[in-house]
């Protein structure tokens, strides 16, 4: 998930697919391992670095929420806004 975060089409059912599991046990394995669904995980971890492209490497919202894998850039507000409590326009 760190390596292909990006890909708009990593889903649960990507995951149950490619490990030949079930939902419940995808979920269950994985916030054992990792203290978070792997939903959770995924959203957490394209805001970081959404973030991180807003701040450091100068983006402009469109491109990160695309460099992150959203391919709908008010899925990606929406989620922003609720992770840091600001639009990611008035990021930095």
């Amino acid at each position: 998930m760190d390596q292909n975060y990006m890909d708009p089409n990593l889903t649960n059912q990507a995951l149950m697919d490619k490990f030949y599991i079930t939902e419940r046990t995808l979920i269950d394995t994985f916030k054992d391992e990792f203290g978070e669904t792997p939903h959770r995980y995924l959203i957490n971890l394209r805001m970081q670095e959404a973030k991180r492209l807003l701040e450091i490497e100068k983006k402009t919202p469109t491109e990160a929420s695309i460099l992150v894998g959203y391919d709908n850039f008010r899925s990606f507000r929406i989620q922003f806004v609720k992770t840091f409590g600001f639009p990611p326009s008035e990021c930095c």
